[in-house]
């Protein structure tokens, strides 16, 4: 079979996706740009009404652009994966907390993680990836006022890897469980809680491509669990 040939029905979405995300690029920056050169050019001449529109314009138009490029990593995500790299899971975890150190320290977050000395195989700068959504997203759902707790834990059974981690955020009801997953999906809008809807759909894609699932149950700390679930692979050969 060619090399540019679909092998199943998954790869085939995938290329449509980006595509779509490819060629929907240029005309949304022209509506990006030309809103914001209007407001440039007729700012004194627009009445508020005027300004409003075009100011809506252009932010839906900047939003837009967000998607899309969050849209085209998804797609990439399968294409850039980079198999049989050793994964020292302690060491991936001080690497996200330490990048998203300057966050959590402004959301007073408390983030309990305790030593796990797990070791397994795959993408390293997707696992870390995959890490950061995770934390970002228990940053994001917390009530007005409430600082984030936040628990990640590793352990191993047999031959699988299970990275959990877990927040005191508002939750989500178990009839959302499979829809908080998927593209683009918000049970909140915007004004209530910012992004776009993408964060645990990346992190879907990201273990199943290593091979793994993800479920979701209520945590222990009032908000959501999230148990991602791999196999482990040459489980032993940790690196020196």
């Amino acid at each position: 079979m060619s090399r540019l040939e679909p092998t199943n029905q998954t790869d085939i979405e995938q290329r449509l996706l980006y595509g779509l995300a490819h060629d929907m690029g240029a005309p949304l920056r022209s509506v990006v740009q030309f809103s914001g050169l209007l407001l440039d050019r007729l700012d004194s001449r627009l009445d508020d009404k005027e300004r409003f529109w075009l100011e809506l314009v252009a932010e839906n138009g900047a939003r837009s652009q967000t998607m899309l490029a969050a849209l085209l990593h998804y797609t990439k995500l399968a294409s850039e994966r980079q198999e049989g790299q050793p994964i020292d899971v302690d060491q991936a975890i001080a690497n996200v907390l330490s990048e998203l150190q300057a966050k959590l320290r402004e959301a007073g977050a408390v983030v309990h993680s305790k030593a796990s000395n797990q070791y397994i195989t795959g993408d390293r700068a997707q696992f870390e990836e995959l890490l950061k959504h995770l934390l970002n997203n228990a940053l994001t759902y917390q009530l007005t006022g409430n600082a984030a707790q936040i628990a990640i834990s590793a352990s191993s059974i047999a031959n699988q890897f299970e990275l959990l981690v877990e927040d005191n955020g508002i939750g989500v009801k178990p009839k959302d469980y499979e829809q908080i997953s998927s593209l683009f999906s918000r049970l909140h809008g915007a004004e209530e809680y910012p992004g776009i809807g993408m964060g645990l759909a990346h992190c879907c894609r990201i273990v199943d491509l290593a091979g793994g699932h993800i479920s979701f149950n209520h945590s222990a700390l009032g908000g959501l669990a999230v148990h991602c679930r791999m196999p482990l692979r040459n489980q032993g050969d940790a690196p020196c």
